[in-house]
């Protein structure tokens, strides 16, 4: 009977593990089909383009952000330990956090809205970047 009892909680604490981390794998993962750019030079962002881009946060539970691009190469941008990750709202109150990211020797900001429509603002240096799903 012990053993039993034993099995039956032990099943349970393990699908409650796998339903948690499956239901966090969904949730860390971005899709979205349109681009647009900022153009410095005119202070204005470009007309939409269709892409096919996905993100992964805490990718691999590292805290990373893969992203995959159209080609279906993959940029891993590694979270920088140092800089904690901001949580805000819009005036509007749409939620949205920001990360700050390193790859290669460039640093990142990735501004990910809880908001599918209203995407990711990526940025770094002088170039803008904005993902939605429309």
């Amino acid at each position: 009977m012990k053993t039993i009892l034993t099995t039956l909680i032990c099943l349970t604490v393990l699908m409650s593990c796998y339903s948690q981390q499956t239901e966090n794998s969904k949730n860390d993962r971005r899709v979205y089909n349109l681009i647009s750019s900022y153009d410095h030079d005119t202070e204005k962002w470009s007309d939409w383009k269709k892409t096919d881009e996905v993100f992964v946060l805490n990718y691999m539970n590292k805290g990373a952000i893969a992203r995959y691009r159209p080609n279906e190469k993959m940029i891993l941008y590694k979270k920088k330990p140092n800089v904690p990750v901001e949580i805000g709202k819009t005036p509007k109150g749409k939620g949205y956090k920001i990360i700050t990211a390193r790859e290669s020797f460039f640093e990142y900001t990735l501004k990910f809205y809880d908001d599918p429509s209203m995407g990711l603002e990526l940025n770094v240096g002088r170039i803008k970047l904005r993902f939605s799903k429309k």
